[in-house]
């Protein structure tokens, strides 16, 4: 097999229009790190720390990406094809070291290359560990690697924060990167010795999830999830009051996945593991022995607060759209049934019942997180401007959503080259101005960076309300919004 297959190999297995997706959000990640470590000093407090995060966090995705080769070599294991097994795993060496090749110059660039480097290489080791490592792992593993961060980790309430610039850091980076590595070495040699036999739940890496995806293409992908959960972990729904007297619990029943109107134990269960993250994260850094001295401390907790809430925004917004345009799509005629419903009136009256639950539901999850991530940014930079120059930032997900549940009950979707560039130049913007937001301070208010995010902002909104427009006009010539897109 030659060099070129061989580096090939990891985007073989992805669809055309994936691979456009992630080439535009290389591109994008790649020239936002290198303008930003290009720019003159004083523009932003640290840019090139930021720079470096936006390059540690495509190369986490980059090795979750590369981790995919596991996949032909665990086929090729079960077909006894031992030389595609090989080759899988001599691509995996030469695509890390071609990413490492490529992020070098920005390494340089940054003018602080022992810091950057270090920075980067573990979110090379954090991208492979979440998609080899069994899921089961991952929260204790965290636990375990924030205590070298800790100078004194006996006095509990007494820790002082290691940052990046402290000599020991580099001990720390060694320590991660050598774990994951090895336990990720350990996970590959193990899934290709007994991939043949059933991986249960707790032993089973989150990228096998993908290999079951890609087997099972006809099944729905909500029965797919629910069969790799734990069954504690199952939703479960309320069922009570669901009928022809509440019409929006039912439609959420019907409607499934993200909609499913479950148990007060069942979202505590489902919001436990994500909010022992936040505790481990920003609990101890809260509770620091250098919060007394660092002023700015809890000002960049409370930034990094605000950019995670403004990131859970938009993944929770891409599940529901992704869910319901799936739910539009399926051929098999279960979607039509849904106009049978007894008491639901005409079409007009089904519509509007239906876009009061899904625009409900919406709210109920947006409006509050918004105006936590808001209040956290107003805090951090005690400025008003800059608290609503957040909201207009984080307004854009739900301008987002609103044009994509009318363009899919309308079924006038977009093409998917057009999407796809809507899509990353979206994120782009979101992603890029919720960072200078939370990490900029008054630096985003001053030239012409808050004219150029305003401006961009603009445009995202009108092409909102032009698809929303769109979308809307051909709902409303349909017999009822039931229907499937194909």
């Amino acid at each position: 097999m030659n060099l070129t297959l061989l580096l090939a190999m990891p985007w073989a297995g992805l669809r055309t229009s994936l691979r456009r997706v992630w080439v535009l959000f290389s591109l994008a990640c790649l020239g936002g790190a290198l303008a930003l470590f290009l720019e003159r000093p004083g523009f932003m407090h640290q840019a090139w720390s930021v720079a470096t995060m936006l390059l540690a966090f495509w190369l986490a995705m980059m090795g979750l990406l590369l981790s995919s080769l596991l996949l032909p070599a665990l086929e090729a294991r079960q077909l006894s094809l031992p030389r595609l097994q090989r080759a899988a795993a001599l691509s995996l060496l030469l695509n890390v070291v071609l990413v490492l090749v490529a992020v070098a110059p920005m390494v340089w660039l940054s003018g602080h290359p022992r810091v950057a480097g270090q920075v980067l290489l573990l979110g090379l080791a954090a991208g492979f560990a979440y998609a080899l490592l069994p899921a089961l792992w991952i929260l204790p593993l965290l636990l375990l690697l924030m205590l070298p961060f800790w100078h004194s980790v006996g006095h509990l309430w007494h820790w002082r924060m290691i940052g990046p610039n402290d000599p020991r850091f580099i001990w720390v980076t060694t320590a991660v990167i050598v774990l994951a590595g090895l336990g990720c070495a350990w996970c590959w040699r193990r899934l290709l010795r007994y991939g043949v036999q059933p991986i249960g739940w707790r032993m089973r890496p989150t990228i096998l999830n993908f290999h079951l995806s890609a087997r099972r293409m006809t099944g729905d992908p909500q029965v797919l999830l629910a069969c790799q959960t734990p069954s504690w972990l199952l939703p479960q729904v309320r069922m009570d009051a669901a009928g022809p007297g509440h019409f929006p619990r039912t439609l959420r029943i019907a409607l499934g996945g993200v909609f499913l109107p479950v148990t007060v134990r069942s979202a505590a269960r489902q919001l436990l593991l994500p909010g022992l993250l936040v505790l481990i994260t920003f609990v101890p850094l809260l509770a620091s022995k250098g919060a007394e001295h660092d002023a700015n401390l809890r000002a960049t907790v409370l930034s990094f607060a605000g950019m995670g809430i403004g990131l859970l925004i938009l993944a929770l917004m891409l599940t529901r759209s992704a869910q319901l345009f799936y739910r539009w799509r399926r051929p098999d005629g279960a979607l039509a049934l849904l106009s049978l419903l007894p008491g639901l009136g005409t079409g007009a009256a089904q519509t509007t019942r239906l876009l009061e639950t899904l625009f409900g539901w919406m709210c109920a999850w947006t409006a509050p997180l918004i105006g936590i991530s808001v209040l956290a940014v107003m805090v951090a930079t005690h400025s008003l401007d800059l608290a609503v120059l957040q909201l207009i930032v984080l307004g854009l997900v739900p301008a987002a959503e609103v044009a994509a549940v009318y363009s899919t009950l309308g079924r006038r979707p977009l093409p998917s080259w057009a999407l796809a560039v809507l899509a990353v130049l979206g994120m782009g913007l979101f992603i890029a101005g919720d960072d200078l937001l939370a990490f900029g301070g008054r630096a985003v208010l001053s030239g012409s960076l808050a004219t150029f995010l305003l401006v961009g902002c603009g445009l995202g909104y009108a092409m909102s309300v032009l698809l929303a427009v769109r979308g809307r006009s051909a709902l409303r010539h349909q017999p009822h919004p039931y229907l499937a897109l194909e």
